[in-house]
């Protein structure tokens, strides 16, 4: 949220350090507004994107811009407009689409729109919204009657440190490859258990092995710092249209929402640079699992001072209806949630969950692993 910031404080002074957006003041060209009812005393940050304000910005106009004088970001497909969700300097349409043909239509418009960005997709049974007060919403969007939408990942909304995540879930993937390549041995021949070994030494010592374990993490339950995307229709669809119950023992019902009214596919444009496939940073022969069968890719989706950087790619969003989730196969989950027996990776996470040897912030986040019960 918005803090107050010293001329002289070290996020202004470091900004690459604590993801403090370099540009300084930058106001939308649909920010008008009555500068004499805003002033600030001092340069604000904004943490959920790492913006700094100025004193004297409200002689540019709102920042973020008002939605009054705003017209709908462009992402390349024109549809029923049915509503509207906010995210700096954009007005982010929500659309209505009549069948599996027109959303089918409306994803490949989106991509060819922006060829150089990869577009990925989120399916929410739910609208998450940033909690600001309407001071705050009035001095950033000039109104207080928008949604701004919330991904948060659930390492920030549970309170872990980002740094204890990348260590426990480091170590725990180098445990986990050591563990499986045994098994792997009696399963490959000799060419292709080279080629296993081979790729597993070249992803731990290099830039990828993070991103690979925090990947794997994030599709077992366990807190992470990114949010699940995929490019897959078929998988935001179902995730969209259904819960999962987990209860303490780890035991995830899955089953159907009866209300579709808040279900929602969220529509991502996001740099290269930000996002990766699980396809691309698993090593040569990995067995397969969940992040396989979901069409995983991973987003990390805000860190330091700008905690809801994700919100920022969001280019459209369509309702979610009975409609379109004829394109979603029966039974669809057993293909993404495999069992234990099926999936090394999950036999793997579960029978650490549990152990002993665990303590303190490291049992609190083995215990939200999770297996699928009515499989």
């Amino acid at each position: 949220m918005i803090a107050s910031l010293d001329i002289k404080d070290k996020l202004l002074k470091y900004p690459g350090l604590y993801n403090v957006y370099p540009i300084r003041n930058e106001v939308s060209q649909f920010g008008n507004i009555d500068i004499a009812a805003n002033t600030l005393e001092s340069p604000v940050l904004d943490d959920q994107y790492g913006r700094v304000f100025s004193d004297n910005v409200y002689k540019f106009g709102v920042p973020y811009g008002k939605s009054s004088s705003m017209p709908f970001y462009p992402c390349g497909f024109s549809g029923e407009i049915v509503g509207e969700m906010r995210v700096p300097y954009r007005r982010v349409p929500v659309f209505r689409v009549k069948d599996i043909s027109e959303l089918n239509n409306l994803f490949t418009d989106v991509k060819k729109y922006s060829p150089q960005h990869e577009i990925l997709v989120r399916g929410q049974t739910s609208t998450y919204s940033l909690s600001r007060s309407d001071e705050e919403k009035h001095l950033l969007f000039g109104s207080i009657d928008h949604l701004e939408p919330s991904f948060l990942a659930s390492g920030v909304r549970k309170g872990y440190s980002e740094l204890f995540l990348n260590c426990l879930w480091e170590s725990q993937a180098r445990i986990l490859l050591h563990d499986i390549s045994v098994d792997m041995k009696d399963e490959l021949t000799s060419e292709e258990f080279v080629s296993f070994s081979e790729s597993t030494n070249r992803l731990q010592s290099g830039p990828r092995f993070i991103p690979f374990g925090l990947g794997l993490a994030q599709h077992y339950g366990l807190p992470s710092v990114g949010l699940d995307l995929t490019d897959n229709l078929q998988v935001a669809l179902w995730f969209a249209s259904n819960s999962i119950d987990i209860d303490a023992g780890g035991g995830a019902i899955c089953k159907p929402v009866e209300d579709l009214g808040s279900s929602r596919l969220f529509f991502f444009r996001c740099p290269n640079n930000a996002v990766y496939s699980h396809e691309v940073v698993k090593p040569d022969y990995f067995p397969e699992c969940r992040p396989d069968h979901q069409n995983a890719w991973f987003g990390h989706v805000g860190w330091g001072q700008a905690k809801n950087q994700m919100a920022s790619y969001l280019c459209c969003v369509v309702e979610v209806t009975s409609e379109i989730l004829k394109m979603v196969p029966p039974n669809f989950e057993d293909r993404l949630f495999p069992v234990c027996e099926k999936d090394p990776i999950l036999n793997y996470f579960w029978k650490i969950r549990g152990l002993s040897r665990y303590e303190g912030e490291a049992k609190r986040a083995l215990s939200s692993v999770y297996r699928r019960e009515n499989a």
